[in-house]
């Protein structure tokens, strides 16, 4: 977040990332959601994905960039912020299923009405409701589909069965491996998380 402004000063906690435009640069993505582009390239210590600071910084609108991520700051102060206190978001789906019929299926039914059944996570999942399906578009230009999520906080086997009326049931299972967590990194998830498509068949 941005806790504090002076002039063309700001203070700001957010992260390091890497950005791979025009060749690739490090970057300090913002609490406030904004993009701030060091003026000099950021020392080698602070050139870590993920890596939470603390920075102060001044702003430089008299400065132009190929790189065209945000606006461009000198960094006159940085330091690693501790994870001791900030919120944390709720992670995001283990497993996100794109529920489709297979080529030339056409059901009694309709497959925007998949849902999942006999959900199977492992033990320490730790989260609910287990599963949810929606039915929207993740864009204005892309197609409506359907989507199921199983939720989970670890890694692991998740195993359901997808059904919709007049199609077959389909099996799936999903092995969601484990993420290595830096030692710096703040709410940082267990697991990688999943995406796959789902073909349903017309049912006989």
């Amino acid at each position: 977040m941005r806790s504090d402004q002076t002039n063309d000063r700001i203070e700001i906690t957010g992260s390091v990332q890497w950005y791979t435009i025009e060749g690739g640069f490090w970057a300090i993505q913002g609490g406030d959601g904004n993009v701030y582009d060091p003026s000099a390239p950021l020392d080698a210590m602070w050139q870590k994905a993920d890596f939470p600071v603390r920075a102060v910084l001044r702003l430089r609108p008299d400065l132009g960039s190929t790189h065209m991520a945000g606006q461009i700051v000198d960094v006159l102060q940085i330091e690693q912020l501790s994870c001791q206190g900030l919120p944390c978001p709720a992670f995001g789906p283990a497993v996100t299923l794109t529920v489709a019929p297979g080529s030339g299926a056409k059901g009694s039914g309709s497959f925007y009405d998949a849902t999942l059944t006999n959900v199977q996570r492992p033990t320490s999942a730790g989260v609910s409701p287990a599963f949810n399906c929606v039915t929207n578009s993740p864009t204005p230009t892309a197609p409506v589909m359907r989507y199921c999520f199983i939720f989970g906080e670890v890694a692991g086997v998740y195993e359901a069965d997808a059904t919709a009326p007049g199609f077959d049931l389909k099996h799936v299972r999903i092995e969601v491996p484990a993420r290595e967590i830096k030692p710096y990194e703040c709410c940082a998830a267990q697991y990688v998380p999943q995406a796959t498509w789902v073909y349903l068949s017309a049912s006989k």
